[in-house]
């Protein structure tokens, strides 16, 4: 009878295995294609909780494709497979209860097609994130969901997943929201595995490191996500997280998991250049308007000295000729008339005799 359950367990091994290195070689068609034969299986033996995390790496497969929707789908589906854990059936009976009584005393309001809630548009609702109920659990419960480690990751890769999707989208407040709940999470999960470790006589880094493994590669995306929206502040919190996980983890699980060192350096001296290069940027471009500035400034200078020259702004008595265009000009021609002014001058003493007589 162990011989089918150890065979499916071996080969959803094999899948976890096959989809890290194609992961690493930047494969995600191949990494897609093993992931649903995967699922296959997980869902052929009813695994609903191996199924939920083979959801989530494939939602991250999409996500490397830039596919938001896709990945937005996958991790609908794990949040129905964990819906018990997730407290989503409380969640969804205090909903129905609320809808029922808002029916019954607002009938008479009209609703939109597809619109089951109190909002405004159907568009509109958000979805509301909370921790799981279980994880306020003391470290001495028993129950089942305190003493599953890959819960414990999968939860944890379904929030920062989630978050992923939002920064995409362009919605980073509430993927700031998702990326919060999940680095607070991430100490009650780190304390419920090292109980689980010390219950079951093994290592209490063995599991601890698998946690700080799916946290750690969370944590370089949230790194990223900030990055590609020149969020600095918040890049630099990030790095300072990631350095704590790392300083935590054993020296043999960091040797055998060089990839995330190798991106985190590269990622924190990336980091770094393209914020000295921004400010760079920043720099040159404010010289540029102080230097535009500064020749606005000096033409407006020379126009004034243009301009400052004496005028003649007191009022006089002269007044200008309005003379006709083309008019013949009075200090050209005689006042006599045309012809010798000598032979058609009259003199003064014939005219005055005339007006005598």
């Amino acid at each position: 009878l162990w011989i089918g359950p150890r065979l499916s367990v071996l080969q959803l091994r094999c899948v976890d295995q096959l989809t890290s290195l194609l992961r690493q070689i930047s494969a995600p068609r191949e990494l897609k294609c093993y992931l649903k034969e995967g699922l296959k299986v997980a869902q052929w033996q009813c695994l609903p909780l191996r199924t939920a995390n083979l959801l989530v790496s494939l939602a991250e497969a999409h996500m490397l494709c830039d596919d938001e929707v896709a990945a937005s789908v996958q991790l609908d589906g794990v949040q129905f497979i964990l819906s018990s854990v997730l407290g989503e059936k409380e969640k969804e009976k205090k909903k129905m209860s609320k809808e029922m009584n808002w029916e019954t005393e607002s009938c008479q309001l009209t609703k939109l097609p597809g619109q089951d809630d109190q909002s405004m548009s159907p568009a509109l609702v958000r979805q509301h994130h909370s921790p799981p109920p279980f994880l306020h659990h003391p470290t001495s419960c028993l129950c089942m969901s305190c003493h599953l480690p890959l819960l414990h990751r999968t939860i944890l890769g379904i929030s920062l997943t989630q978050a992923w999707c939002l920064a995409m989208a362009g919605q980073m407040e509430a993927a700031s929201t998702l990326y919060t709940m999940g680095k607070t999470m991430y100490p009650y999960m780190l304390s419920k595995s090292k109980a689980v470790a010390a219950k079951q006589l093994i290592s209490p880094h063995t599991l601890s490191d698998q946690l700080g493994q799916v946290y750690l590669a969370c944590l370089l995306q949230e790194g990223e996500c900030w990055a590609w929206h020149s969020n600095w502040e918040n890049t630099r919190l990030v790095d300072m997280t990631r350095q704590e996980v790392i300083s935590s983890m054993t020296e043999q699980w960091l040797e055998s998991h060089l990839a995330l060192l190798v991106w985190h350096f590269e990622q924190k001296s990336s980091m770094s250049a393209a914020r000295e290069r921004e400010e760079k940027r920043e720099e040159e471009n404010k010289a540029m308007v102080e230097e535009v500035l500064t020749k606005k400034l000096q033409r407006l200078e020379l126009i004034e000295a243009k301009n400052s020259t004496p005028s003649a702004n007191t009022p006089t008595g002269e007044r200008t000729s309005s003379r006709a265009v083309g008019a013949p000009h009075k200090r050209m021609i005689p006042s006599l008339g045309l012809g010798d002014a000598d032979t058609l001058a009259k003199k003064l003493e014939d005219t005055l005799s005339l007006v005598t007589e």
